[in-house]
């Protein structure tokens, strides 16, 4: 059994349900119902294909923007449409060359092979910062400034080898930092 309040209820629906359907209605003058009748039929035709929407926001005709600024009511940029149309040939061109750059490098070094030296090899190596020595010394310090760092180097340097640099400097840090 119905009660009152589920009828109300139905009532609101259905007065709802018609005001979204009036506020969907085609457009009032005849230019406007004929443009959203071809509109319609070029949607069964081809769906998916908005060219007149599209050619009336690009016709550079002020339309309405919500945004106040010095774009108002500039829905498309040429500045981007232009760009729209060249990036392709560039990206193209810039590929093409890319390439050719490539092949040259590759010819060159076909031609003269790599890059000998001149002297045999002595067999000594220059150790660089290995994992131990960031770790240690640069993964554990939040850095302000580049005296910090300067000063934690040199700290870590003299734990390992006798410090030949000016002594004075690095006391002078110390003293700031400690």
């Amino acid at each position: 059994m119905l009660t009152k309040s589920k009828i109300f209820l139905f009532c609101i629906a259905c007065v709802v349900g018609i005001g979204v359907a009036a506020a969907q209605s085609p457009a009032v003058s005849p230019k406007e119902a004929d443009e959203a009748k071809q509109q319609a039929a070029r949607q069964v035709a081809q769906p998916l294909n908005n060219q007149p929407v599209w050619s009336e926001i690009r016709s550079g005709q002020p339309q309405f923007t919500s945004i106040p600024g010095r774009e108002t009511n500039v829905l498309i940029q040429s500045q981007g449409q232009t760009w729209r149309a060249a990036r392709v040939p560039l990206a193209t061109g810039g590929g093409f060359l890319f390439s050719f750059a490539l092949i040259v490098l590759a010819v060159f070094y076909v031609w003269r092979g790599p890059i000998g030296m001149h002297a045999p090899p002595t067999g000594r190596l220059i150790e660089r910062f290995n994992r131990t020595y960031r770790d240690d010394v640069l993964g554990q310090y939040m850095f302000e400034d580049l005296d910090q760092v300067t000063y934690r180097l040199r700290e870590t340097r003299a734990r390992r080898i006798p410090m030949t640099v000016d002594q004075g400097a690095s006391e002078s840090a110390s003293a700031r930092y400690t």
